[in-house]
């Protein structure tokens, strides 16, 4: 019997190739990243607080070349220095010119910047020391800097906390592999209220340089320039 019409099979590379075409890669909306960093700073701004981040100095900046040694822990003819190049270690705790860390300066950088902590209550833990006041909470900063574990966050209460690393959160608004995604946002997921006895209270400024500072006026409606007020010795990004 005669076909009526011309007939075309449908081939299955045909088929492969209809279904293809049906898909579609979202690309990266970079509005959508900009308007989440930008909520995301607008809360920090409207709810949260200036605090004061220390960064500290570490064994892999110095590696790295950015830093050198302290020199008051490593005098050439001391009894600290040998013991300090011997087993590769801070010799004083409480070193008023490294803080610990026996590094130049002790710290990379004291940067401020607008945060945001979760509200705890306060609790007692028992140490070797005795009691201690014990809080930890969560906060939420900017993403343009490296806070490693370790380094410090002052408060203009006066209080000292010492915190784990700053992660990111990132926006996904397309197809794309996540070392291209930029983060919209800064957490540090722990950070632990220091004790006075802690060396982190003989890192400058004192408590009320830092509640003058950190305070900010009633009545002020735009971000404060604390450009003059902060230290920068190394790379806010490591």
């Amino acid at each position: 019997m005669p076909i009526p019409f011309p007939f075309t099979p449908f081939l299955p590379q045909q088929t492969a190739q209809a279904q293809a075409n049906d898909q579609w890669l979202a690309e990266q909306q970079s509005w959508a990243a900009l308007q989440v960093r930008d909520s995301h700073l607008q809360a920090l701004q409207r709810m949260g607080e200036y605090a004061l981040f220390t960064l500290m100095w570490y064994a892999k900046d110095y590696e790295a070349g950015l830093v050198g040694p302290c020199p008051t822990c490593t005098m050439t003819d001391s009894v600290i220095s040998r013991m300090s190049r011997a087993y590769e270690q801070p010799t004083r705790e409480k070193c008023p010119d490294c803080f610990g860390t026996h590094f130049e300066g002790g710290f990379r950088a004291q940067i401020i910047r607008p945060s945001l902590w979760t509200d705890a209550s306060t609790d007692t833990e028992q140490t070797p020391r005795g009691q201690v006041t014990a809080d930890t909470m969560s906060v939420e900063t900017t993403e343009d800097f490296s806070f490693r574990r370790g380094d410090f966050i002052f408060r203009a209460t006066g209080d000292r906390y010492q915190g784990q690393e700053l992660s990111g959160a990132w926006v996904r608004s397309g197809f794309d592999v996540p070392d291209r995604i930029r983060s919209v946002a800064g957490q540090i997921s722990q950070a632990k209220l220091e004790d006075p006895a802690s060396v982190a209270f003989i890192i400058p400024p004192d408590a009320d340089r830092l509640s003058e500072i950190l305070r900010v006026p009633a009545g002020t409606h735009f971000p404060p320039d604390f450009s003059d007020l902060e230290a920068v010795r190394g790379p806010l990004v490591v």
